[in-house]
């Protein structure tokens, strides 16, 4: 307990942690449903390990529980999840799985009166809440080939300039439409990885600043060691908090972005991709579509969150400096559906009034789903 989680990583009791978590799905597929949760709760048992995987145990085995366990299996999953919920790394996306798995089990018709889980439906003890789904566009698009097997759908496009067909995705199908028929003049795909080299970039110095020795241990290391840790942040809260509070305006962004830029392009770094934008000018135009404020915002909620708060952001960044707007894009055939942590992403970035939609791709002939209705869902 002594060693610092960053440290602790590199320990053998970490690895030994690390593989028998993986054994537990294993298990799972093997239908050898007890073992898996023994295992399950002896790693539970253990909060010094993994714990930016506990979210991810404690759903497992709300699930086996759920599905699996045919004696009081249902009591038992609810139980879990509220003890789940009372766990401090089960964060986000994770927290929010919980919570619906449990709303729909306790509101089955079977389950009214035999099930002991008042706690879903009493605001006081503040572990469910109502979040509105996003916003929904659809947009279609002609379909050449789809091969399931592969996960791979081409769409053709005509190009705006010359006329001629081209090939493409479905996230530049959806792209193409934004460039199109919204006026963006950029788009990105390349899900968090905008954002990330964004606001990494204005806090790139501050990064590699090391409070404590030991954290680069060694010349190929892309990243400091507590970098994707909750100590990260509480070692450097003081820099970090007077540079957010430094990006109040947008001479402050750009200036410090540009300096960035100019002494670490193309070092080797995982906070900041240095292959996504082709020059610095076109970086400096996406940073001028987000407000001081937004850009604040999301700096705060990353840094907090770090490692966890990365699943499940957007497809596509797109932006037009002339007109300083930006939207984010969740790309989705119209049968999928959007994950946890996708929810949990999209509803933080209404929170920070940044305009983001699910863009539903359909292929012209194929036959439609019928139009739902938004709906909301439950979180804690």
């Amino acid at each position: 307990e002594p060693l610092p989680g960053y440290f602790r990583r590199l320990s053998p009791d970490y690895v030994r942690a690390r593989i028998l978590s993986c054994l537990t799905e294993v298990l799972q597929r093997a239908r050898r449903y007890d073992e898996s949760i023994e295992l399950i709760q002896y790693l539970l048992n253990r909060a010094i390990y993994n714990r930016h995987r506990r979210g991810k145990l404690w759903n497992r085995l709300a699930l086996i529980q759920e599905n699996y366990i045919k004696i009081n299996g249902h009591q038992q999953c609810l139980n879990t999840i509220y003890e789940a919920l009372q766990d401090p790394y089960v964060k986000l996306g994770d927290r929010l799985a919980l919570c619906e798995r449990a709303r729909k089990l306790y509101s089955r018709p079977k389950s009214k009166g035999i099930l002991q889980a008042e706690w879903i439906t009493n605001e006081e003890e503040q572990l469910i809440w109502t979040v509105p789904m996003p916003k929904e566009v659809e947009v279609t698009g002609c379909l050449l080939a789809n091969d399931a097997r592969m996960g791979k759908v081409t769409y053709t496009i005509q190009d705006p300039i010359d006329g001629s067909i081209q090939f493409c995705t479905v996230e530049q199908l959806a792209i193409n439409h934004y460039r199109t028929k919204e006026d963006y003049t950029y788009g990105i795909h390349s899900e968090g990885a905008v954002i990330r080299t964004l606001i990494g970039l204005l806090f790139l110095d501050l990064i590699y600043t090391l409070p404590t020795p030991d954290l680069l241990i060694d010349i190929f290391q892309t990243e400091p060691l507590d970098f994707q840790t909750d100590a990260f942040y509480k070692s450097r809260q003081n820099q970090i908090d007077e540079r957010i509070s430094r990006l109040n305006f947008e001479e402050n962004i750009q200036e410090i972005a540009e300096k960035n830029w100019d002494l670490y392009n193309l070092t080797m770094s995982s906070v900041v991709n240095w292959e996504l934008f082709p020059t610095k000018s076109t970086l400096l135009s996406a940073l001028k579509c987000l407000t001081p404020e937004q850009i604040q915002s999301i700096s705060i909620y990353t840094f907090v969150h770090n490692r966890a708060v990365w699943k499940g952001f957007p497809d596509l960044f797109v932006w037009n400096p002339t007109l300083k707007k930006c939207k984010v894009v969740e790309v989705k055939s119209h049968n999928d559906r959007l994950s946890y942590h996708q929810i949990v992403w999209l509803n933080k970035l209404v929170e920070f009034k940044i305009d983001c939609e699910v863009c539903k791709v359909s292929a012209i002939g194929s036959k439609k789903s019928l139009q739902r209705t938004p709906s909301t869902i439950e979180l804690d």
